[in-house]
């Protein structure tokens, strides 16, 4: 089966075990063109570790930082490494620590190549066998005040349940941990803001998208 034109990116930091399994579930995927490991600057044990995979797997690549810059830009460094060897129209970001199936990952790709006017598509998280939380909409000062006041949380998880039988959903800001988006669109928003370290990076990019008027879509399951 001939491959697509998707790369993966994903961050590694001492976890070189975690990144080998995941990397090993990736090669089994036809849709996986590219697999771009990150390393912000782990320990020479970790780094032999990596080496070695790369070594051994001919689409497999490590970029190695001279610090631990983190999630934004580390993945900055690892889509413009995308965009300067390759040609790859799709780009996949992911935690290690994910568990995927190669349909969840192309129903998502299909998604983005059907319709111009999704900028992201995630797929939905399942952690120990509950839906958890991946999805939420920009913050406004009410949701500020309401998240803040833990009493009001039931009623905000009623929302969240009304949509975990839907198959796909408009929303506001998707996780972090998984998602796919088109390389262009990435280079279109600047990429990550890399003033910050983590927590923020999932909200700028949505700002960024809703700015264009791209839409973010919530698909599928994952754990």
């Amino acid at each position: 089966m001939k491959k697509s034109n998707l790369a993966v990116i994903v961050i590694s930091y001492n976890n070189s075990s975690e990144i080998n399994n995941f990397v090993k579930t990736l090669k089994t995927f036809n849709s996986v063109n590219h697999i771009i490991i990150v390393d912000n600057a782990s320990n020479v044990s970790h780094i032999n570790e990596l080496e070695k995979l790369t070594n051994e797997n001919n689409n497999v690549f490590l970029v190695k930082n001279t610090g631990n810059y983190g999630y934004g830009k580390g993945n900055n460094i690892g889509i413009k490494y995308v965009e300067k060897h390759f040609d790859d129209s799709f780009i996949m970001i992911s935690n290690s620590d994910v568990t995927i199936d190669e349909p969840a990952i192309l129903d998502c790709l299909n998604l983005l190549k059907l319709d111009n006017s999704v900028g992201i598509v995630a797929p939905r998280m399942i952690s120990n066998g509950a839906y958890t939380p991946s999805y939420w909409k920009l913050p406004t000062v009410f949701t500020t005040f309401t998240n803040t006041f833990f009493y009001l949380s039931p009623i905000l998880r009623k929302f969240h349940t009304k949509q975990q039988g839907k198959t796909k959903l408009k929303v506001d800001v998707v996780s972090g941990s998984l998602f796919l988006i088109r390389t262009e669109t990435l280079k279109s928003v600047g990429y990550f803001d890399e003033r910050t370290f983590y927590i923020l990076r999932p909200m700028m990019v949505a700002l960024f998208l809703h700015h264009k008027n791209l839409l973010l879509s919530f698909h599928k399951d994952i754990q």
